[in-house]
């Protein structure tokens, strides 16, 4: 088999500006695959940086990031982002292995925690609009 070396890979379609590429990031560290839609909007990334870290998002049809999929040090998470890019919904599993959603509004304000500690008790948290607690259970 041979190898070929290069920086950067791109697909491109005729009449089209790039389809896909593979390359490194702006760092120069990660690499990063992408793929446009017909409109040249960024719709799918998929990188890996030099932690080892993983991620995969998905843009809408702006091209705008509503979607994140991660894996860290720090645990495994979801992000869901409205039109305006503001997180509303998280969904992770912390490096301890336990399971935390929450959510938030469209100031990006947390207004909900539900979240499971290591001995599998569930918590669940309410929050005023200025982020202080109003309902706690247990």
């Amino acid at each position: 088999m041979k190898r070929i070396c290069a920086q950067e890979f791109a697909l491109e379609v005729q009449g089209r500006k790039t389809s896909a590429g593979l390359g490194f990031g702006e760092s120069g560290s990660e690499v990063v695959l992408g793929m446009s839609d017909q409109n040249d909007k960024c719709r799918v990334l998929l990188g890996l940086n030099k932690a080892g870290e993983s991620g995969l998002w998905l843009g809408d049809q702006n091209g705008r990031i509503r979607t994140g999929l991660s894996s860290t040090e720090a645990g495994q998470g979801l992000v869901l982002r409205d039109q305006n890019g503001e997180a509303r919904i998280v969904l992770k599993v912390t490096e301890a292995g336990t399971p935390k959603l929450v959510l938030h509004d469209q100031n990006g304000k947390t207004r909900a925690e539900l979240s499971m500690d290591e001995s599998g008790a569930a918590g669940l948290t309410l929050f005023d609009p200025d982020g202080k607690v109003v309902w706690q259970a247990p």
